[in-house]
């Protein structure tokens, strides 16, 4: 037998990723009732679930060469990141060896998940974890509830949140990273046509970073890396090369992926390290093909992941200095998906805004990261380092069509170039914090 409970809240948050954790603080301490939902067992969204790390980045380049990187995302992004070095599960923001970004975070995933979950009870938030969003009511432009269903586990099986308290209207922040709501209830949404690539991460431990250092000294003509790497990378290791051993290794047929490069990062333990080497491309239009299809695809690619995995764990072992003697350790729980649907919102934000440093009168972040987009169907990876910090407006957060909803981290609305800029971790966790902020102002 199916059961029913209710709730009643100001503010929902669907989806416990980093943006929607940022959001439910933002909310609660602004003075509303919040509830968060979230599918997984865990907090995180993809920190935890897909081991995307390290995050990039909370700083822009500095103004002249020689000074300091510029911290643009303050707020509760970096109370995060203050919380979890006390906990010993971030040295904090390090200099990027490979100059992608000018700052890179480390994170232990093993001390951030249970953080966030005890961060978010004592700032008096009601969680609900293994909980889906399965349907949506509304009136012409406003959310009223939204139906959380729950794993088979649950003896609650479905639990209804009505979004407002007796006369007042509340509001809802989408923070699932695929815009849940406005599908449940029929609202348009932007459809990425051409999305980016998949990639399955995994660790490796037992790995001697020297070694590699020690190759990219003799050989760094195959290597991207900053002017002064080598006094950044023997404070924190990070490399994307190897790129004759791999285009002699494609050339053969032996090496498992389709990419260029190998992309490596340290993790939080000597001797760990973090691949974001594999890669699955989607078919063009996938996100418009209908749920079933693309339920088939999705395992097909998933398990096309998983054997690159194991296969570059072997390769890796075989043929890349350091790694004779390595383990695989850690599997992500879920492929990491880059892109997929947004809402549509008052303001489209665009790749020439990015590109241009574009200034907004209702900016809610500065955000500075390369547009980085990893090419489908092939092994490039295409990228343009940003002069500038640019800024997303409040409008990008907002729902066109319902007032009460409100985009959190990768829901917002942007087009496929600047998307693939403002989707990392830093900028998402500003964005949830502005959404909350703005969910909780806006009820009525």
């Amino acid at each position: 037998m199916s059961h029913k409970t209710e709730r009643n809240c100001d503010v929902l948050v669907v989806g416990g990723g980093m943006a929607g954790c940022a959001a439910a603080i933002a909310a609660q301490r602004a003075g509303a009732q919040v509830i968060l939902a979230e599918r997984s067992g865990l907090l995180g969204g993809c920190t935890t679930l897909s081991l995307v790390q390290p995050w990039q980045s909370f700083h822009a380049r500095p103004k002249t060469p020689g000074s300091r990187a510029r911290q643009i995302i303050k707020g509760i992004a970096q109370e995060f990141v203050d919380d979890l070095k006390e906990l010993g599960g971030t040295p904090g923001h390090v200099a990027d060896p490979i100059g992608f970004a000018p700052t890179l975070t480390p994170v232990n995933t093993a001390v951030l998940a249970p953080y966030l979950a005890d961060k978010l009870v004592r700032e008096g938030i009601e969680v609900y974890l293994g909980r889906t969003a399965s349907w949506a009511g509304s009136t012409r432009n406003a959310i009223t509830s939204v139906t959380l269903a729950a794993d088979n586990l649950e003896p609650l099986r479905h639990l209804r949140v009505r979004v407002g308290q007796r006369d007042r209207i509340g509001a809802v922040v989408d923070a699932s990273g695929c815009a849940i709501i406005p599908r449940l209830v029929g609202s348009g949404t932007i459809i990425p046509q051409r999305p980016q690539a998949w990639t399955h991460m995994f660790t490796m431990d037992g790995v001697k970073t020297d070694k590699i250092i020690d190759f990219i000294e003799e050989h760094q003509r195959d290597f991207h890396l900053s002017r002064n790497w080598h006094f950044r990378i023997n404070r924190y290791f990070a490399v994307s090369g190897f790129l004759s051993l791999v285009r002699e290794a494609r050339k053969s047929g032996e090496f498992p992926c389709p990419r260029d490069r190998i992309l490596m990062f340290g993790g939080t333990r000597q001797g760990e390290v973090v691949l974001n080497t594999t890669r699955v491309s989607l078919p063009e239009g996938y996100y418009a093909l209908p749920s079933t299809r693309r339920m088939r695809i999705a395992v097909r690619l998933r398990e096309q992941a998983l054997r690159q995995v194991h296969d570059l764990a072997r390769w890796l072992r075989k043929n890349v200095p350091g790694f004779k003697n390595a383990d695989l350790a850690q599997v992500a729980a879920e492929v990491g998906v880059r892109e997929s649907y947004r809402i549509r919102g008052k303001y489209l934000l665009r790749g020439r805004d990015v590109l241009t440093a574009a200034k907004f009168s209702d900016a809610v972040t500065n955000a500075y990261y390369p547009v980085d987009i990893h090419c489908p169907g092939g092994s490039r990876l295409k990228f343009e380092i940003l002069k500038e910090p640019y800024q997303i407006p409040l409008r990008a957060l907002e729902s066109r069509q319902f007032r009460n909803l409100f985009a959190a981290g990768r829901c917002l609305s942007a087009d496929s170039v600047a998307y693939a800029s403002a989707r990392v971790a830093p900028i998402a966790m500003a964005l949830g914090e502005a959404a909350g902020k703005a969910a909780a102002e806006s009820i009525c």
